[in-house]
């Protein structure tokens, strides 16, 4: 498992995993039984984290038992996706061209969703 932009550039802790794993996944919805399994973290930790993460806003239940998934319409959540973008671009990993992934922003305004590519590649 490689580890998230936030991880490998802030610190190793299981908050910034667990927020990270969500910032590369915006329009996805896990459990927290995935979200453990994949990160090796375990559930009672994740669990915390999320239900932190759901008070701040970032995150939400898709249903009464979950899955969660982050709240693209929440102003924090647009910025921290911009930063992760803005990170990777510093550093100069790849993202669209090199993996075929785009990290998805929302544009605040209307409210819609817009591809972008995080590549510096051809700068």
């Amino acid at each position: 498992m490689e580890q998230n932009i936030l991880v490998r550039t802030l610190g190793d802790s299981h908050f910034l995993k667990v927020l990270g794993f969500f910032l590369e996944h915006p329009v996805h919805r896990f459990s927290v039984s995935k979200v453990s399994r994949y990160l090796g973290i375990s559930r009672d930790t994740v669990r915390k984290d999320i239900e932190f993460f759901e008070a701040l806003g970032y995150v939400e239940r898709t249903s009464r038992r979950g899955p969660y998934r982050l709240r693209l319409d929440d102003e924090m959540v647009a910025t921290l996706l911009r930063c992760v973008a803005d990170i990777a671009r510093t550093l100069g990993e790849g993202g669209a061209e090199d993996t075929g992934q785009r990290l998805y922003i929302p544009h605040l305004e209307g409210r819609k969703y817009r591809a972008v590519r995080t590549s510096t590649a051809g700068a």
